[in-house]
């Protein structure tokens, strides 16, 4: 069905084109002529050849003629067809919507099947801003009222789609030169601008051929009077197995050109080109580039995300060890643990030229996932500019057909880091919905002096037209090298990303206070260690019906999930082999890991209620971490155990969870065993021994409570009580005001901030 849906799409898709090209080639007839023909697939068929041969655009006629040919004579055919024509010449009529590649749109909506490609399309709005701000901050030599020196840039997206970052920079370029011309007392030069940069300067790369007709289509329609003689937006080919297997546009990893390749059968295969007037297949030289803007597949490696989804199993084995090939080969600073996003944004880096601009979408894990490590390096040699995230419920992502939280990155590759340079970091509340609201956005963003985090005051609101879009605040990284750029887009508030900003110098700062005390830290993985993964039990274990010397804690559901003391619930027997294309673990080595204190591998914010609980004896478990206090006796440990357990669902436990949390999608997040050992945590081995006693007693009292939802943090009278207990310890004021601005952040309490 998809299938039928993308191919009814190309076909109005050339009528449209078609219908603008009648516009000034007086041979080329209007839908309305080609409408009044008595075989309406052979008329269009007529027209769409001439077009080919007389005009140019072959591929993209030609593959819309392709169609047609294939579609028998009958007279639902017709009729269709017909219903396509209306459709078009309704579309015609409003041509901001061409603009705005609404044909796109209408293709993301119908690829139903974009997870399983890892294709998301980046939505119109976050586009804008993220080009027109990595515009903006192009600093060259380009004179931006001369359109042979603007004809010189180079910009280019490698997994272009139907073009929406191409359509913003094209778009962002066009203003830039209007402002530069308005401010000389000039008239602008947009045509020429138009035609220079889809003639010259714009480079699109993408592995599905439907994808790139649209985007070729797309870029024209932004000034369709302007006649184009040639464009630089091809269909790169995926798949093969072995050494013939194809990687589509992460071939540039190997250099700039993408080399003509051979099937076994003798035809050729390579970069296939969307507007000459043959289909012969090019060597392709990629410039460098002054712009390198991707919305990049987001599969990965692990468990069921699978890298080149869109494959067959035996030809994604085959790519997947060619990928891992050619990582290796050209010493790519890349991790495909991470997912092809990793991999094109070290491409990226290659082919950008020095004070080049970078503008990514990106999952928001980049900031400081484990897998992302190696993109981190190289955005540390970068002047990072700009970080955007969306705190927007229901809204975390600047892509289409995704829920996952994403992250808008704007980046200059240099030569040697700016000193003193300060990244801003946009806290998004509400996401423009239209590029005009988008535009107003970002003129607010440029306005506007960000407030600096490690200021003990001040917030800095994006405010345009009466709307409050969110919060900007900016911080020097080089100066703050131990500081997770997590933190600066943690919460909404600038307030609570403040306190996070000092929690992680060991300050308590408290909104509306300032800085009210200090508290010594440790990293988790001095005083515990963490046990085996899920996937490590799964290799040594299976679930077992009866009772076995091997107890578990298995699960996490919220429901069942209400006290700090759990009992286990399931048993677990020893494989006597291994799983199918699976190794054996030693099941005896696992379980000389198992642990009575439980740190959960992923949480629910705003519906879970926990985040650690104990056991009566040691277990194994598949979605927590069998945790262990490292010295003492049994007693010692039982009793430093609960201390943790106590201390991260106190509020200001749960606060150092949040505030550095590898969010995947709004308040489901995860948190690998790596991330756990770093966790700062206080260190309860400085603590006095009254200290330790009133924990006991602590213990004594809530231990078998019912704790409410996180997201009701701010009326939990458990929670509270265990509050009270470490103010006291701590030597601080309440929390009380700190339970309530905290409880209204979107991601725990599940509803939009206000």
């Amino acid at each position: 069905m998809r299938i039928y849906r993308i191919a009814s799409l190309i076909l109005a898709n050339a009528m449209i084109l078609q219908e603008v090209i009648a516009q000034s080639e007086s041979s080329v007839d209007t839908i309305q002529a080609t409408l009044d023909k008595r075989n309406l697939s052979n008329a269009f068929s007529k027209q769409w050849k001439h077009i080919e041969d007389s005009v140019d655009f072959v591929p993209i006629f030609n593959l819309a003629r392709e169609i047609l040919l294939r579609l028998p004579s009958s007279p639902e055919i017709e009729s269709a067809l017909r219903e396509l024509a209306d459709v078009a010449i309704t579309l015609l009529t409003n041509r901001a919507a061409m603009r705005h590649d609404l044909m796109g749109r209408i293709f993301h909506r119908l690829l139903a099947d974009a997870k399983f490609f890892g294709a998301y399309y980046t939505k119109i709005p976050a586009a804008t801003i993220l080009l027109k701000l990595a515009i903006d901050a192009l600093d060259s030599n380009i004179d931006w009222r001369n359109p042979d020196s603007i004809g010189q840039l180079q910009i280019s997206d490698l997994t272009c789609g139907t073009g929406t970052l191409l359509k913003a920079a094209l778009g962002a370029i066009e203003d830039r030169h209007v402002a530069a011309c308005a401010a000389e007392g000039e008239l602008p030069h947009s045509d020429d601008i138009h035609k220079k940069l889809i003639e010259e300067g714009l480079w699109g790369f993408d592995v599905l051929p439907s994808a790139v007709h649209l985007a070729a289509a797309a870029v024209t329609m932004h000034d369709p009077h302007v006649r184009l003689n040639t464009m630089h937006f091809y269909s790169v080919p995926l798949g093969g197995k072995s050494i013939s297997a194809q990687l589509g546009s992460i071939e540039f990893a190997k250099g700039r050109k993408l080399h003509v390749q051979k099937r076994l059968m003798g035809a050729s295969i390579g970069a296939m080109s969307t507007t000459s007037k043959t289909q012969e297949v090019e060597v392709i030289g990629l410039p460098m580039l002054d712009v390198c803007t991707m919305n990049p597949p987001f599969s990965s490696s692990r468990l069921s995300n699978l890298l080149f989804g869109g494959v067959g199993q035996e030809e994604r084995t085959g790519l997947q060890a060619k990928l891992g090939k050619v990582i290796h080969s050209t010493g790519l600073n890349a991790s495909a643990t991470a997912g092809l996003g990793s991999v094109f944004f070290a491409i990226g880096m290659r082919v950008t030229k020095t004070n080049g601009m970078l503008a990514f979408v990106l999952p928001r894990t980049v900031l400081n996932g484990e897998a992302w490590k190696r993109t981190q390096q190289l955005m540390r040699n970068t002047d990072i500019e700009c970080v955007i995230v969306s705190h927007e419920f229901r809204n975390w992502n600047f892509s289409e057909n995704t829920n996952l939280s994403e992250a808008l990155i704007v980046t200059k590759k240099v030569e040697r880091r700016t000193a003193n340079k300060r990244t801003v970091f946009i806290n998004l509340w509400k996401q423009p919905r239209t590029a005009i609201e988008a535009v107003t956005v970002t003129r607010a963003i440029k306005n506007a002096e960000p407030a600096r985090l490690e200021d003990n005051i001040g917030t800095c609101e994006l405010r345009t037209n009466g709307n409050k879009y969110g919060e900007m605040i900016s911080l020097n990284l080089s100066e703050n090298r131990d500081t997770s750029w997590a933190i600066p887009v943690a919460f909404a508030q600038t307030d609570l990303c403040r306190s996070a900003y000092y929690f992680s110098k060991g300050k308590i700062f408290l909104p509306r206070l300032g800085e009210v005390g200090g508290i010594k830290l440790v990293n988790l993985n001095e005083v515990a260690v963490l046990g085996p993964d899920g996937r490590d039990i799964y290799d040594g274990f299976s679930l077992s019906p009866s009772e076995t010397p091997y107890p578990a804690f298995w699960g996490y559901e919220a429901p069942d999930i209400l006290k700090l003391t759990q009992e286990t619930n399931q048993f677990l027997a020893p494989l006597s082999r291994a799983r199918p294309r699976r190794h054996r673990r030693n099941a005896q080595l696992l379980w000389s890991r198992a642990g009575t204190l439980m740190l959960p591998k992923e949480l629910r914010l705003n519906t879970d209620r926990l985040c650690a609980v104990v056991l009566p004896s040691r277990a194994l478990s598949n979605v927590w971490w069998p945790t262990r206090w490292r010295t003492g006796d049994e007693v010692e440990k039982e009793r430093m155990e609960r201390e943790l357990a106590l201390w991260y669902n106190s509020t200001l436990g749960v606060f150092t969870i949040l505030m550095q949390r590898q969010e995947t999608e709004g308040p489901w997040c995860k948190f690998p065993k790596a991330w756990f050992e770093r966790l700062p945590t206080l260190d309860l081995r400085t603590l006095s021994e009254d200290a330790h006693n009133e924990l006991g007693q602590l213990w004594e009292s809530v231990s078998e409570s019912e704790f409410l939802p996180i997201g009701k943090i701010a009326e939990d009278t458990v929670r509270k009580k265990i509050d009270a207990v470490f103010v006291k310890i701590l030597g601080i004021p309440q929390l009380d005001d700190f339970r309530d601005i905290l409880g209204k952040e979107p991601l725990i309490r599940g509803t939009q901030i206000s």
